[in-house]
């Protein structure tokens, strides 16, 4: 599976759960998705995750992806954005943090 492919079965996982009104279904069909991958698309779809982490709109699948995998070679960009985000005023920087903090934590 190429990056391309998994941000777009991503979305249209999105757009249905937020069309039932149940958006919290989409990350664990997500989830099944990723599991499903070989290692090497795994490894390869990682730089989608890397990207969703960035993005405000993303950022939680990406942590809950981060997290439920132990995808240890994100660990450096989580400190980056760590590091980002205690420059931001946002509420949502300080939920974001503690979050990063407990998976590096699990990640040791």
């Amino acid at each position: 599976m190429i990056n391309k492919d998994f941000e777009e079965i991503c979305s249209i996982i999105n757009e249905e759960a937020l069309q039932r009104k149940d958006s919290q279904s989409a990350i664990y069909k997500i989830v099944e998705v990723y599991r499903k991958m070989s290692e090497f698309d795994r490894r390869n779809v990682d730089n989608v995750i890397i990207k969703w982490l960035w993005d405000e709109n993303r950022r939680y699948d990406a942590l809950f992806l981060i997290d439920e995998f132990y995808i240890y070679s994100l660990k450096p960009e989580l400190y980056k954005l760590k590091e980002k985000l205690k420059t931001e005023r946002e509420a949502s920087a300080i939920y974001d943090i503690k979050k990063i903090d407990n998976i590096i934590e699990r990640l040791m």
